[in-house]
């Protein structure tokens, strides 16, 4: 599932359970990088929240390790290159057609497919990812 890019309910768009979850991911067909159905000259269910969720940067992105390290794991803040925490990993694991390098999706900002970002695997050790759009393979 994750190879592919497939979110998984429950465990990439509804975590309730998260100590600072106000709505993180409770998200809407704009923001998980979704093209189809918004038509926003239409009127819809939900267009306001749509609408006022356009001026942000963050989205649905996938990360790929380019080096081995401590696996992605659900909840592991994502950060640029100079420590900035800039997102967080809603699935991770290794990849087996990849050489078991470690991918993951979460919702990051500031960034555009092929950025260079860190995985912070635990308080003294980040793992070096790039940004990639799903699917991985």
């Amino acid at each position: 599932r994750l190879e592919k890019g497939y979110l998984l309910s429950g465990v990439d768009f509804c975590w309730p359970q998260l100590p600072d979850s106000s709505d993180f991911l409770a998200r809407d067909s704009w923001e998980t990088n979704v093209p189809f159905g918004l038509d926003l000259e239409h009127d819809f269910i939900g267009k306001t929240r749509v609408i006022s969720h356009l001026d942000t940067d963050a989205r649905w992105w996938g990360v790929k390790y380019t080096e081995k390290g401590p696996l992605p794991r659900p909840g592991k803040e994502v950060s640029d290159v100079d420590g900035n925490i800039i997102g967080r990993l809603s699935s991770g694991a290794p990849s087996p057609s990849l050489g078991n390098l470690g991918i993951g999706i979460g919702y990051i900002s500031g960034v555009i497919e092929g950025d260079e970002v860190l995985v912070v695997a635990s308080p003294r050790k980040s793992v070096k990812a790039i940004i990639v759009r799903p699917p991985f393979v």
